[in-house]
């Protein structure tokens, strides 16, 4: 017997020592089965399950000689048996998945209706080929989807695969809606689906026009960047550029594929081809005119939008004022026109024009803009565009020394993005708190801010975040003249900078932690 093995059960169990031996030794060469055999005792005896598993191991190793995953079949099989007939015919439908799918996916892909298919997911979780990961989601065993697949004939696993890519493209729109609307669930549950989202551009590469692929690519990059995976980011920009060189003339998908690779380039930092590509985005826009395809007004809008704020993220701010007042102009015909994606875009545009007068020292005017926006943003529902809004407010108020308006503001800007589960803004908004406070010399309650965003950031593992909010304790720490321990939170940031390869953040911190060290007297470190 094997150190680790299955140890004989005590009590009668209707069976000889032999055929104990027997299974023993069956359980300890297929170890995935042991749960499944042990309920398979409970209920039937050693002999009729000994007998099972014998027969089924050779079955499957007539089926898939030497292949290791024999055992999880096994464990699979035994599994399937423990289900009702209805459901294990049901259950077929679930083999295109990738790991798990979402409640509405398998409503999708089985026709059945929301309660019965509650109900094939609460037997699959009895029998123990399933888990509830929350936000709706089943996750599988993982030899459950192979398994299915090796009983169906080719022309049944494609129709399969096409209804359940079809679902999964309506599940890829509804969690790109939830992105702006509840930004914590669209998170989480792109997570859990990551495996198939990123099988179903794989499946649809060569099965749809560029045209719907590019959308879809574009979206499923648009819910990944956030999340820290870039291999998975990479696979769907990689679709999304595959399918850009197939279009043919310019088109609302040409224009979309052209938008996500902007938008790629400024997460890179890449600020120069940004903007060569922003402007050669609107040069095309303009050329193409209003009416080159139906929301070609719409896009022009948005090229004018986009290179508006690529210039100000280059620092452009005076530059980037022309382009977005253009923008606004049009959105807000497209809006008054009966367009509400537009109403929504003209509300957008307040907010960002107020980034740019905030940039150029125009803080009344910048104010102006923003209260415009947060007027504007109850009637759109944008929630999460009203707490930006608000914050950016605030920072103008601290600008100008309005200390208890800057605080109000950001208390209200912290407490919606609370309420809409996104734990990095909420830090964003703790560290200007600890900002106002420290500009208004209240030291204390300065510190407390700063600790609480420091926490979120860890939680988090927001590494820059947690570098900025570190050298800002260890200036706290400076003005208190707790010079020991600002040394220490500098080197901290200073180290974080150093290992993220942040040349310019280490540069800042390590001269700030130099002035510290001189006050103390150690001028060799």
């Amino acid at each position: 017997m094997k150190q680790h093995g299955w140890t004989p059960p005590a009590g009668d169990l209707g069976a000889t020592p032999g055929e104990i031996t027997d299974l023993v030794e069956a359980v300890n060469r297929h170890p995935r089965a042991l749960v499944l055999l042990a309920r398979e005792v409970a209920q039937a005896g050693v002999r009729a399950t000994t007998a099972d598993l014998r027969t089924l191991m050779a079955q499957l190793e007539r089926g898939h000689p030497g292949d290791r995953e024999n055992s999880l079949y096994a464990s699979v099989e035994l599994s399937l048996r423990r289900l009702s007939p209805q459901s294990r015919q049901q259950v077929r439908a679930l083999a295109a998945c990738h790991g798990g799918l979402q409640l509405w996916v398998i409503e999708q892909v089985t026709g059945l209706e929301p309660d019965p298919a509650r109900e094939l997911g609460i037997e699959l979780i009895d029998v123990g080929l399933g888990q509830d990961m929350g936000h709706g989601h089943l996750r599988l065993d993982p030899g459950l989807a192979p398994y299915l697949l090796a009983e169906l004939t080719p022309e049944e696993t494609d129709a399969l695969r096409t209804r359940w890519a079809a679902a999964m493209a309506g599940l890829t729109e509804y969690l790109y809606g939830e992105l702006f609307k509840d930004a914590r669930r669209a998170s989480g549950l792109t997570l859990l689906e990551l495996p198939n989202l990123l099988a179903m551009l794989d499946w649809l590469n060569t099965r749809q026009p560029p045209e719907v692929l590019v959308g879809l690519a574009t979206r499923v990059e648009q819910l990944v960047a956030g999340l820290g995976r870039p291999r998975a980011l990479a696979r769907a920009v990689r679709v999304r550029e595959q399918a850009a060189q197939r279009l043919g003339g310019w088109s609302g998908a040409g224009f979309e594929a052209a938008s996500a690779e902007i938008d790629r380039l400024l997460e890179r930092g890449e600020l120069p081809a940004a903007h060569t590509a922003a402007q050669r985005l609107l040069t095309r826009a303009l050329a193409a005119g209003d009416t080159a395809y139906p929301a070609a007004a719409y896009d022009i809008a948005s090229a004018h939008a986009r290179l508006g704020r690529v210039l100000r993220m280059g620092g452009a701010a005076q530059a980037a004022l022309a382009p977005l007042t253009e923008a606004q102009r049009r959105f807000h015909r497209l809006s008054a026109a009966g367009d509400s994606s537009a109403e929504g875009m003209f509300s957008v545009t307040f907010t960002e024009i107020g980034d740019c007068l905030a940039d150029l020292g125009r803080l009344d005017e910048a104010a102006a803009a923003y209260e415009e926006k947060i007027r504007r943003a109850p009637t759109l529902g944008d929630l999460r565009g009203m707490a930006v809004a608000k914050g950016q407010l605030a920072g103008v108020r601290l600008r100008q020394k309005r200390y208890a308006e800057a605080l109000d503001s950001y208390a209200e800007a912290r407490n919606t993005f609370e309420g809409l589960g996104e734990p990095r803004m909420v830090a964003v908004v703790w560290h200007q708190i600890g900002r106002a406070h420290q500009d208004a010399g209240q030291l204390e309650s300065a510190e407390h801010a700063y600790r609480e965003s420091l926490a979120i950031k860890v939680r988090e593992n927001d590494l820059a975040g947690q570098a900025g909010t570190l050298n800002q304790l260890g200036g706290l720490y400076a003005a208190m003249d707790r010079a020991e321990e600002a040394v220490t939170f500098y080197r901290q940031a200073a180290h974080i900078h150093a290992s993220s390869g942040d040349l310019a953040g280490e540069g800042r911190t390590r001269n700030n932690l130099a002035d510290t060290l001189l006050k103390l007297g150690r001028y060799d470190e």
